[in-house]
């Protein structure tokens, strides 16, 4: 049983050619500067929010209801919700830069290097 302190990761993924790495090595979770803001107007939602998340660490995000936590956790995959848009910032995964991937690319690294677990499921 895994205890809320530790991770297991499947042995290493192999992704393809195109994955944009980082300059550096990113291990783990980190995110630098990411701003979402409306599409139509373009005020922000979430502005600057930076964190890094280890190899085998957990990280809670916890606010009040529209606080921009999910909003967060979206963007962690490259999306924005309906409205919204990433304007600025770098999420990597592993060294893998998510908000530079596209298309095939970008569908490869969701649910093998990164997903989405929602709060509250969609019943069916």
């Amino acid at each position: 049983m895994t205890s809320a302190r530790e991770v297991v990761m499947p042995e290493k993924t192999v992704f393809p050619e195109e994955l944009v790495q980082a300059p550096t090595p990113k291990a783990g979770l980190v995110v630098e500067g990411l701003t979402v803001v409306t599409a139509s107007a373009g005020a922000p939602v979430v502005q600057d929010i930076s964190f890094e998340v280890p190899p085998g660490q957990v990280l809670g995000l916890v606010g009040e209801s529209g606080s921009g936590k999910s909003t967060v956790g979206v963007a962690l995959l490259g999306l924005a919700r309906s409205g919204l848009r990433i304007a600025s910032g770098h999420v990597w995964v592993d060294s893998v830069d998510m908000l530079s991937l596209e298309g095939r690319s970008l569908q490869h690294a969701r649910g093998r290097l990164v997903a989405y677990v929602r709060k509250i499921p969609r019943s069916v």
